[in-house]
């Protein structure tokens, strides 16, 4: 049931550009290529978050919220350390003639490059904005939400109306010239003195774990300007060379290495081909269309991938959105459930599959043997050779699949074990596809990861091949667990709610730690990610979302 006691109104008051507070209108400036993979996700939706936090008082009555113009001077000390977040993303020159000799990996096309430092930077979009309403009437506080709202309906609070709406950066499409920003904030005003902060980053730049951690940074400086302390040093580390110098083979050969192909061809990872796959309302699409640079090459016109089956995903119909949340005592049930005698898996693994089976059901697809596919994005920071760390800036992901026949890939009518209240005996069939889970996600080790790379540098186009899909048989799961998205504090304390900003398209998942029912858990006395139970953000063909809401297994 949704909170929303009010009209949700929103009222723009002010957008500006800002700028790195160094930033010099004479300085020369700085070019970076991006990694293959940041390449690869050029076209994916901005990666995004909205946090809402209470207001804060004194004990005099005086509040102590931070001012729009102090988050704003925050801001711009804050992007000193990250000032290619007020650069412009582009596609690096490409030259339809191949040179003599050959070309290196930069200079095929698709790859690209952000460009920050100098005058011509169009900065972070900034925009302040007001709701008469107050937050505790459109989002319950953490304990309360946790104790008596499992399942929250979103479709009158949407996090996008939080959010710029002002286009970002897309450097596949966009001219020389453009000035649109690659980051955007949006701080929000309650009546209450509560306020919201959204953050949108073109994905090419950041994945979510980058945007939080700018994020925490920033809220890091604005609490040093609220106490008048000496601000800290932060030293996030955007360099993309790192991630490519993990790459396997020498990629500036003028052939892709076969033995190394012939074993990326067999792992499991989708390939859809969007040029391949412009027909029906994709027809118009810019990802399905073949760039002019490349028109005269027949390769380009030859499919690389499986076409999109479009059949199976109806883009004209209504999509719910529900946020689902398990409390630690549902977790460890699912998880005990999901765990059988020599095939162990993670909490993670087992919350995934039981949401998993759960649109399954929802979706009709229980019955059947045809294949269904859990797509799940990989984050790259630990998985390297030499380990990117968590301070790594960008956006290190790929997306692996799990294929399982649809009976399979969900609790069967005659499964002798189903998740209740009443049982932690582990089921076959969950446990099943828990263990599919787990082991497809485990064939990615560093070695393996580097020869995908190897031949994402051989495709004529990074952005051609899509890893994953979405509608009736597919399920594309996104995790923000250890991103640290409840450990943004502004000064008023830690967030009430933070909430993802995702497409609102069919099979759509998000799963992040809820927040800490209270301060001491906020302070690192939880022992586990799960302590305070898990959030699950679902959005779904809306006669599969009433099916789902409605299933007696969904909360065990």
């Amino acid at each position: 049931m949704t909170r929303l006691t009010l009209p949700l109104s929103i009222s723009i008051q002010s957008s500006e550009r800002v700028w790195p507070d160094s930033h010099n209108q004479k300085s020369k400036e700085t070019i970076v290529p991006l990694s293959l993979i940041d390449a690869a996700v050029a076209n994916f939706s901005a990666a995004g978050a909205v946090w809402f936090f209470d207001g804060k008082t004194s004990t005099e009555g005086i509040a102590l919220s931070p001012s729009t113009d102090m988050l704003k001077r925050s801001l711009t000390k804050t992007l000193d350390a990250y000032p290619q977040w007020a650069g412009t993303p582009r596609l690096m020159e490409y030259s339809e003639v191949e040179p003599e000799g050959g070309r290196t990996h930069h200079q095929r096309f698709g790859r690209l490059e952000v460009c920050f430092g100098s005058a011509a930077d169009p900065g972070v979009e900034f925009v302040t904005a007001t709701c008469p309403s107050k937050l505790a009437d459109l989002i319950l506080d953490r304990k309360e939400r946790a104790a008596k709202q499992p399942v929250w309906g979103r479709c009158d609070l949407s996090s996008e109306a939080f959010a710029s709406a002002t286009p970002l950066a897309a450097p596949m499409v966009d001219d020389l010239g453009t000035n649109h920003a690659s980051l955007s904030i949006q701080v929000t005003g309650f009546a209450c003195g509560g306020f919201a902060v959204a953050a949108k980053s073109t994905h090419c730049l950041a994945d979510a774990h980058s945007l939080v951690h700018i994020m925490n940074h920033w809220a890091r400086i604005n609490r040093t300007i609220l106490l008048d302390e000496e601000a800290p040093k932060l030293n996030p580390v955007f360099q993309p060379s790192l991630l490519d110098g993990n790459v396997a083979g020498d990629i500036n050969r003028p052939a892709v290495d076969p033995e190394i192909l012939n074993r990326v061809r067999g792992l499991p990872l989708n390939r859809y081909d969007w040029w391949a796959s412009a027909n029906g309302l994709a027809a118009s699409w810019d990802s399905t269309q073949i760039p002019q640079s490349l028109q005269s090459d027949p390769i380009a016109h030859d499919p690389a991938g499986d076409l999109m089956p479009w059949n199976e995903w109806d883009l004209t119909a209504p999509v719910s959105h529900h946020v689902l949340h398990f409390t630690k005592i549902q977790v460890e049930r699912i998880w005990k459930i999901a765990n059988v005698p020599n095939s162990p898996v993670s909490r993670h693994d087992a919350i995934v599959a039981h949401v998993w089976t759960c649109i399954n059901r929802a979706k009709g697809t229980d019955t059947t043997q045809d294949c269904v596919h859990c797509d799940i994005t990989l984050g790259l920071r630990g998985r390297t050779s030499i380990p990117l760390g968590n301070a790594f800036i960008g956006s290190p992901i790929m997306i692996a699949t799990v294929e399982m026949t649809g009976k399979e890939a969900s609790y069967s009518s005659d499964d002798e074990t189903i998740p209740s209240k009443h049982t932690e005996k582990a089921s076959p069939s969950i446990a099943k596809v828990a263990a599919a889970i787990h082991s497809k996600i485990k064939v990615f080790s560093s070695d393996v990861i580097a020869e995908y790379q190897h031949t994402l540098a051989y495709e004529i186009s990074p952005q051609r091949i899509w890893q994953a899909f979405l509608g009736r048989k597919h399920t594309l799961v996104t995790s923000w667990v250890h991103t640290g998205l409840y450990d943004v504090d502004f000064g008023t304390g830690f967030a009430r709610y933070v909430d993802s900003i995702v497409p609102d398209l069919d099979g759509c998942v998000q799963l992040m730690e809820a927040g800490p029912v209270n301060d001491l858990d906020q302070e690192g006395e939880r022992a586990h990610w799960c302590d305070s139970g898990v959030d699950v953000s679902i959005h779904l063909e809306a006669r599969a979302a009433e099916r789902m809401i409605r299933d007696p297994w969904l909360f065990p």
